[in-house]
């Protein structure tokens, strides 16, 4: 057998190890962290993008341009056929003309066609505006040429590119007529599938929270205002940390899903206050869907929940509970979500936003136009039970006697058939006349003596 080799190695010197160095933290100021985030060198941060479509979008988005910080992921797009629109809008607005070759800036009018037809026209440079960002809001005023016609296409890509997408929709006045108003719905029932939910805010609503004398430029200021603040509430909750976050994935769970409504509200006020501020926020008068049965038509069944509550530094857990069992008690069952952010030690305000969405509850039918339910039967109460007006007209049909048919008309015919001869005819007739007079004579004779008689 052969030997093995014994191979021998040099022993290496024994040398000081040198000590291992501790890491060194690195301390990053808040400035420091937020630029990374700004320019993505640490992680995919969310984008958010919120776009005007048409003549009454463009004008809220560059109201709400004026109030939302800069450089927090959240940037604005004005789409309109008219430039003039984009007069007076912010910097921070990017604007969008799209048709010009068709409609020379000048807009569409009342024409929703030309509308989709630039919509269509004008799909690929819609989706680069979208591809750029991860949560889309679609805000329009319908019943327009532009807003109607185009936003559709925006929703349907929006859609095929798998965004999650939220549209907040007004709807014309009853006095605008019921061309726009028709326009307005046919649009609505083309978005509302394309789109993860909808809040659809009618603008004859308004009546509902202003005095009728309050001057038209104040009362659209007033629901614009109310849109501003509650959109600028959810869109604090995705992107201010809290002590406890509402993330992407967050937003994404209680959207996740297509052709949903939802409510969405954001009130402020003092927390001596809580009480008042929890029934505002619970009743938005303005909007079409609603959280309960609440003497209207339109309500949600509710399936997810989120709601944000931004207060001081001491905020109370007593003052948390309440906020929560109020927007919960009735809701157990569905997915509910929360965040709460501190707003710092100087202030005393409560800011509570709400996000509820769900579908449409069975049974309660959307409001066309006026002349259509003037048409429709009205509800209707008997022995306090609400029946329809359409079950009950059906119920007398049924009791209505039919009227007589052929066997009335064969018995008048054996009668016409038995032969009487002149005496007994003129008897008839004698009769019959005496029978008249006698009833004559008794509505002649008073009252008192009649019942004597």
């Amino acid at each position: 057998m052969a030997k093995k080799k014994i191979i021998k190695t040099k022993k290496k010197p024994i040398t000081e190890q040198k000590p291992v160095e501790p890491q060194k933290i690195i301390v990053q100021s808040q400035e420091e962290i937020e630029k990374k985030i700004e320019n993505n060198e640490e992680n995919h941060s969310i984008k958010i993008k919120v776009f005007g479509v048409g003549g009454g979008g463009c004008s809220i988005i560059g109201q709400i341009a004026t109030i939302i910080p800069r450089g927090k992921n959240v940037s604005f797009c004005a789409i309109n056929t008219d430039i003039q629109s984009f007069a007076g809008l912010p910097s921070s607005v990017k604007t969008l003309a799209l048709g010009k070759a068709v409609t020379h800036g000048l807009g569409c009018g009342m024409n929703a066609k030309l509308g989709e037809e630039i919509g269509e026209l004008s799909k690929e440079i819609l989706k680069k505006e979208l591809e750029t960002c991860d949560i889309c809001f679609i805000i329009s005023t319908l019943g327009g040429g532009t807003g109607s016609g185009i936003t559709p296409a925006f929703a349907q890509i929006a859609k095929n590119l798998r965004k999650i997408s939220m549209g907040i929709f007004t709807l014309p006045f009853e006095f605008e007529g019921d061309k726009r108003r028709q326009i307005a719905y046919s649009a609505l029932e083309k978005i509302e599938p394309e789109l993860n939910a909808s809040i659809v805010i009618p603008n004859e609503n308004i009546f509902h929270v202003i005095d009728p004398k309050t001057p038209i430029k104040q009362s659209f200021a007033m629901v614009n205002q109310n849109l501003i603040t509650t959109l600028h509430g959810l869109l604090e909750t995705l992107y201010q940390p809290g002590l406890i976050n509402v993330d992407y994935a967050d937003f994404k769970t209680i959207l996740e899903g297509i052709g949903r409504v939802a409510y969405l509200n954001c009130v402020e006020g003092e927390r001596k206050d809580l009480i008042q501020l929890i029934n505002k926020l619970l009743n938005n008068q303005l909007v079409k869907y609603n959280l309960g049965e609440d003497g209207t038509k339109d309500a949600i069944d509710i399936e997810k929940i989120l709601f944000n509550i931004a207060g001081p530094a001491d905020l109370k857990m007593s003052e948390m509970e309440n906020i929560a069992n109020s927007i919960t008690a009735d809701n157990l069952k569905s997915k509910i979500i929360f965040g709460i952010t501190s707003q710092g030690n100087k202030t005393s305000l409560l800011r509570i936003t709400l996000l509820a969405v769900g579908v449409k509850k069975q049974g309660n039918k959307p409001r066309i136009f006026k002349k259509i339910e003037e048409i429709m039967p009205q509800e209707v109460k008997i022995k306090d039970v609400p029946v329809k007006a359409e079950v009950m007209e059906q119920k007398k049909e049924e009791k209505k006697p039919e009227p007589p048919k052929a066997k009335p008309e064969k018995k008048a015919d054996k009668k016409s058939t038995v032969r009487r001869n002149a005496i007994e005819v003129k008897k008839e007739e004698k009769k019959q006349e005496q029978e008249i007079m006698e009833e004559d004579e008794k509505w002649d004779i008073p009252a008192f003596l009649r019942i004597k008689k």
